[in-house]
């Protein structure tokens, strides 16, 4: 992925990639965050997914 601007970021369509995705959170005091799993393979585009948030 790339960032394009503010929270936008752009799937790379010259490196596919496969899902189920994991997103990491990084906060302003550099805690890390993961959601494992969070968007299935199945994901459908502007649908909103719910996850946990583990400290990475």
């Amino acid at each position: 992925m790339t960032h394009s601007w503010a929270n936008i970021w752009r799937l790379d369509p010259n490196h596919p990639t496969l899902p189920p995705f994991s997103i990491m959170i990084t906060d302003s005091n550099n805690n890390r965050f993961v959601a494992k799993n969070v968007i299935p393979p199945n994901w459908k585009n502007e649908a909103v997914y719910t996850a946990t948030l583990v400290r990475a």
